[in-house]
């Protein structure tokens, strides 16, 4: 069996809006073979009663995390306030994703070269039903690096982004790896 981790992150204002249901779901359909590494930011877990299943770790320990965040903080999707928010240009958006999951691939790294699939899931996927290792590789085609989702269709013409809600990185093969490095080092 092909291993299987998945990660998110979340703030407290997530936590109490819905990442709170998501852990609660996670703990009661989720295989045990597949791991939930859960990264917190600016959120006292103490204060909260949290599945155990789950796996929890403080992204502010991570010294790039705190940097990107000081020296780009004006990139909030408004530019500081000067235009109406966009999230497409909302950097901190989507900043926690990126050093989630590169710090749980290099984690991965450091310990094997057949990592599985590494698995970012955004908050707000609320599982509904028993999940499995051998459903969720069904998603994941043979020989594939990344598999994400393609971004909806509006007004039939189709956006040019992937929906950044689920992407899966198939560490096996290196390319993934080097792929998730080169996405963390543009940031920085």
């Amino acid at each position: 069996m092909t291993e299987i981790n998945v990660v998110t992150a979340f703030n407290e204002n997530s936590l109490k809006d819905h990442a709170h249901q998501m852990f609660q779901r996670v703990d009661k359909f989720w295989h045990p073979d597949i791991k939930l590494h859960a990264y917190h930011f600016d959120c006292a877990l103490e204060a909260y009663d949290l599945p155990s299943c789950i796996t929890y770790k403080n992204l502010e320990e991570v010294k790039e995390f705190n940097y990107f965040r000081s020296v780009m903080d004006v990139h909030n999707g408004t530019e500081n306030g000067t235009i109406a928010y966009n999230w497409r240009i909302d950097v901190l958006l989507t900043a926690q994703k990126v050093f989630a999951l590169t710090e749980k691939a290099f984690e991965i790294a450091e310990k094997t070269k057949e990592g599985g699939w590494l698995v970012w899931l955004n908050t707000n996927i609320i599982p509904v039903a028993n999940l499995t290792p051998d459903f969720v590789e069904s998603f994941f085609p043979e020989g594939a690096d990344i598999v994400h989702l393609s971004g909806e269709t509006v007004e039939n013409i189709a956006d040019q982004y992937s929906n950044p809600c689920f992407m899966a990185f198939n560490l096996n093969l290196g390319r993934s790896t080097r792929c998730l490095c080169k996405w963390r080092s543009s940031l920085l």
